[in-house]
């Protein structure tokens, strides 16, 4: 790792100040950005270090000119680009990978959470849609990347995962909860978030870019809005009052807080050749990772089952 010293209080703008050389002229695209998110945080973190480009990805074309309005305020001389695709579509997907030129670093930031059952509609099989979101959906896009080789040498992917893979592991017998009739919440939330490490693990196998699965730690976002409020209190992140509390079940981040691994993981120097890490608080953290999150045959299986989802194979030798 680096020689810095990281935790739950470093900040992102602190850390891109620190890597301000290696954000540089660096190309760099975000899925999931909006304002007051994870991506939005990182992407003004990163602006006043001279990017080369920023691709803002995401759904919605009204709330990416948003968050480019305000970095151009900021950032007159500021590269930016937009780029609309939804994460639940195939077909969307492929067009907009063929959209996108060279990159250096792709976060597959967007994702749900805890989101009432949805069953994806362009896919191979049953999947819902917390999966096809937060993994299916990522996979095709980076893939389609780097079969392209749209990602430069020494290029980074980064995958926002959650510590709540420990949740679920894979449910590979029935990954869509049987069209939803055995739908679970937290459990298909944890699996998705599990197929995130996993798949870091695969790309750092197959391929010779740097791919690191990361956990942000709690912050209070958009991605919060499916969460039932009595479950929110029983799990102590909400007092009875409705307020979000510190407990020992969670302490939470600001969104500089939480934005920092992300900074730390695109750019980080000592994170060059630690492919399939996953890293909590800046930190390559191994140990907080549940064993089949990072067990080699289960992200075999979950990338052919990913391949078979989407329709395509990506044999990449390296």
């Amino acid at each position: 790792m680096s020689e810095h010293v990281f935790n739950a209080k470093t900040i992102a703008n602190e850390v891109a100040a620190l890597f301000s050389e290696q954000i540089k002229g660096k190309t760099v695209l975000v899925t999931g950005v909006a304002p007051c998110n994870l991506g939005n945080e990182f992407i003004a973190s990163i602006a006043p270090h001279n990017p080369g480009l920023l691709i803002l990805a995401g759904r919605s074309i009204a709330t990416l000119t948003k968050v480019q309005d305000t970095l151009l305020a900021n950032h007159p001389s500021l590269n930016t680009r937009l780029l609309t695709f939804d994460l639940s579509s195939l077909s969307q997907i492929r067009k907009a990978a063929t959209e996108v030129t060279e990159i250096d670093v792709l976060i597959n930031n967007a994702g749900i959470m805890a989101c009432p059952y949805e069953q994806a509609k362009e896919v191979n099989g049953d999947v819902e849609m917390q999966l096809m979101i937060n993994h299916v959906g990522p996979f095709l896009f980076t893939n389609l990347l780097l079969k392209a080789g749209k990602v430069r040498d020494g290029g980074r992917v980064i995958i926002v995962s959650s510590e709540a893979h420990w949740l679920s592991d894979l449910k590979f017998e029935d990954l869509g909860y049987s069209n939803g009739t055995k739908y679970d919440i937290g459990g298909a939330y944890g699996q998705s978030k599990t197929a995130n490490v996993l798949f870091a693990t695969s790309l750092a196998k197959l391929t010779k870019i740097t791919a690191l699965a990361l956990h942000p730690g709690g912050i209070q976002t958009q991605l919060l809005k499916h969460m039932p409020e009595p479950m929110m209190v029983a799990m102590r992140w909400k007092n009875d009052k409705g307020e979000f509390v510190d407990s020992d079940a969670m302490t939470w981040k600001t969104l500089q807080e939480g934005a920092a691994t992300h900074v730390i993981a695109s750019f980080d120097p000592k994170l060059e050749g630690r492919g399939g890490s996953y890293l909590v608080d800046g930190n390559v953290a191994m140990e907080k990772c549940a064993p089949y999150a990072r067990d080699e045959k289960v992200a075999e299986r979950l990338w052919k089952i990913s391949e078979g989802l989407v329709g395509e194979n990506f044999e990449f030798l390296g």
